[in-house]
């Protein structure tokens, strides 16, 4: 599943954003992986952050979450 599809996905809805430390390139959409665990189930899209090199974005879908 890519990062777009998951975005636009009626079955999975954006939880929070967080920040993680490592880095994402910049030249990539996303990288996504499946999430099981505190807060359910779904999928986590690591993003770029533009303001760090050291942190990067990580978005949680979960499934049938709430907004």
């Amino acid at each position: 599943m890519n990062p777009q599809d998951l975005i636009q996905s009626a079955e999975y809805r954006h939880h929070h954003t967080s920040l993680a430390r490592g880095y994402v390139s910049r030249k990539c959409d996303g990288v996504v992986r499946t999430y099981k665990g505190r807060f359910g189930e779904g999928y986590t899209i690591a993003l770029p952050n533009w303001d760090s090199t050291r942190y990067y974005r990580l978005a949680y879908y979960i499934k049938g979450g709430a907004a």
